[in-house]
């Protein structure tokens, strides 16, 4: 839009020649209107935790084993212990950490799958592992 406007009046060439010309040109370009439209501030996101749908996380383990009943695999790794609860062609693996101040281990993480190995759902899995 400058330079049609400065090359229409004859003024290309002369413009172009000195600092102070360049200064003027910069000038004409800021003063040039926008069609954008005005940026609205970003609006702070909402962050919804989201419930366990079983319940499971946060447990200990003895309230695991007395909603699931006995795991079917105990594994003990560096302070952390998976559980593994399999019924019904579901497969329920949590996940415990010592992260109380007793050191007593909570369930930080729940992973569910068929037994073939097929992602499931925990919810299905739950469904499926009770029998409701």
């Amino acid at each position: 839009m400058v330079n049609a406007y400065i090359s229409r009046a004859g003024l290309g060439r002369h413009l172009f020649k000195s600092g102070a010309s360049l200064a003027a040109l910069m000038l004409l370009t800021a003063c040039g209107g926008s069609n954008a439209p005005a940026l609205k501030p970003l609006s702070t996101p909402v962050i919804r935790a989201q419930q366990p749908v079983s319940g499971l996380i946060g447990r200990t383990e003895a309230e695991i084993v007395r909603q699931l009943g006995t795991p079917t695999q105990e594994n003990i790794e560096s302070g952390a212990k998976r559980l593994q609860f399999s019924r019904n062609g579901c497969v329920i693996d949590t996940y415990l950490f010592p992260l109380r101040a007793n050191g007593q281990l909570v369930v930080t993480h729940v992973d569910s799958r068929r037994v073939t190995g097929e992602d499931l759902n925990l919810a299905n899995c739950l469904k499926l592992y009770t029998g409701r």
